[in-house]
């Protein structure tokens, strides 16, 4: 059997993607797998992730399947996914064509590794051999030269076509899901009988209580409330879309609240009432 382990003589392909904040952050936190895009693109499998601006690589990832062109109504239904606030999307698309870069299989970096950042790169740069060393050595990943490789056969591509368009149904009933989860349930009503007209004494004209003051609830309240009101959680891009808050507002009141013991993290980025 070959051993295709990373040696120091390996020659290993990798690009990385640039993501500005505060989408990388959102990702890196599994709080996002839809990354919304004016173009498509072939690039398939292992890619890094690089925080604009930094000048570093913070995480890897699998780039799955692209989805699009997307409808603006198709991008709305699917806003847990990709966590742009309702608002933002009040406009229209983002791009004149829009896509849906899916990403799974996330890994944060444990420490940043800096790389030179071509001119001109704005989505994606060729990352060198030394610094895709500096990223599996660093995190121990034991991955081989072989599950790197971007060559694939037309047989191979065909098989992943199919592949990806049973992903992308999946994701439609999924998306469908979401939808009816956040439906208002409709309570029944029932017709009853108008009842007999008595005839009684009027008696003399009562004072109205005095009305009472209505209390406004805090913005740790509202998102406390959403929280509650959940069955299966909620994460930021949720919280976001409904109560209108900024991501930091958001992630400020989770952290204080998880503190206190009002709430509990049942998985990466989402919360239930405690």
């Amino acid at each position: 059997m070959k051993d295709n382990s990373i040696t120091l003589g390996s020659k290993i392909s990798l690009k990385g993607l640039i993501i500005k904040e505060p989408w990388i952050d959102l990702i890196l936190n599994g709080e996002k797998v839809w990354e919304i895009r004016g173009s498509n693109t072939k690039i398939r499998g292992t890619i890094a992730l690089i925080k604009g601006g930094s000048g570093t690589v913070v995480g890897l990832c699998e780039l799955k399947i692209v989805i699009g062109p997307l409808s603006i109504n198709k991008l709305r239904r699917s806003q847990p996914f990709h966590g742009i606030p309702s608002d933002q999307l009040k406009s229209g698309l983002p791009y004149p064509k829009t896509y849906a870069w899916v990403l799974c299989n996330t890994v944060h970096l444990s420490k940043p590794v800096s790389y030179h950042h071509p001119r001109g790169a704005v989505i994606w740069v060729n990352l060198s051999n030394e610094v895709v060393k500096q990223i599996y050595h660093q995190n121990n990943f034991g991955l081989t030269t072989k599950e790197y490789q971007m060559t694939i056969s037309k047989k191979d591509l065909k098989a992943l076509q199919n592949e990806f368009k049973a992903i992308e149904k999946k994701m439609e009933k999924l998306i469908t899901a979401v939808e009816k989860s956040e439906k208002p349930k409709v309570a029944n009503t029932t017709t009853a009988k108008p009842a007999k007209a008595k005839t009684t004494k009027r008696s003399p004209a009562q004072k109205a209580p005095a009305k009472k003051k209505t209390v406004q609830p805090t913005a740790t309240d509202q998102v406390l409330n959403i929280i509650k009101r959940s069955k299966k959680g909620v994460n930021a891009a949720a919280l976001m879309t409904k109560t209108g808050f900024d991501l930091k507002k958001v992630r400020n009141i989770l952290q204080r609240t998880y503190k206190q013991g009002k709430i509990k993290r049942v998985e990466k980025g989402v919360y239930l009432g405690a």
